[in-house]
């Protein structure tokens, strides 16, 4: 990507921001963590999460403090996944991804984008009924941030996003086969591979690093 085009790229964003906090004046921003590296790494991957974890806060931009190591919750696994992610189909080592820490976060969590459906602050749980009505009223500015990001995969973090993205684009157009592990996965042509997966807080370290390397061998194939 050259300087001209993450110019455009970064205003196109900020116009959208603008759009979103008329729908949620709390808003807490999100998308491509760090874009000179998300744009030079080998696969553009990116998180799509049901809503920060911020009751009473908000009106703040997440995205400086991924790259600072967010914090071990959650960004984790998110650290394995994506090195799990990038060095597909070479074997992940688990000795390698076992032990994280900030320094590691902050290394690998700047090569992804993270999308949040709902952006106004949330608390520890997640109401379904308001991830699904944030989908439907913020559908159109949810596929015009993804297809700004451009991933080549996207991860679908916990339920209910399966059902989430079939709002967002269309349940006919949502091809799903159901893949291993009783996970499903959609093999993009002119649009980026998917695989619903699991919320990172849940669920065995390893067995998830397992899971997701059966997955992404699934989609290649």
């Amino acid at each position: 990507m050259t300087s001209a085009d993450d110019e455009t790229r970064q205003r196109a964003e900020a116009r959208l921001i603008t759009r979103w906090r008329q729908l949620e004046p709390d808003l807490i921003e999100d998308g491509i963590v760090e874009p000179k590296c998300y744009f030079a790494v080998s696969k553009k991957v990116l998180f799509l999460l049901k809503e920060p974890n911020d009751a009473g806060g908000g009106y703040w931009d997440m995205r400086p403090w991924i790259r600072d190591g967010a914090r071990w919750q959650s960004w984790n696994n998110i650290t394995r996944w994506t090195q799990v992610i990038l060095s597909h189909p070479q074997p992940f080592e688990w000795g390698a991804l076992e032990f994280v820490d900030e320094e590691d976060r902050k290394n690998t969590l700047r090569n992804i984008a993270i999308v949040n459906v709902k952006k106004a602050p949330g608390g520890g749980a997640a109401i379904r009924r308001d991830i699904l009505a944030a989908a439907k009223q913020n559908a159109a500015l949810i596929r015009e941030q993804i297809a700004l990001a451009a991933p080549d995969i996207v991860i679908l973090c916990g339920d209910p996003l399966e059902k989430v993205y079939e709002n967002i684009y269309g349940e006919i157009n949502c091809e799903w086969i159901m893949g291993p592990h009783n996970r499903r996965v959609m093999k993009g042509e002119k649009s980026p591979d998917v695989i619903s997966f699991y919320h990172p807080a849940r669920g065995s370290k390893k067995e998830r690093c397992e899971q997701l390397a059966d997955l992404l061998t699934a989609l290649s194939n």
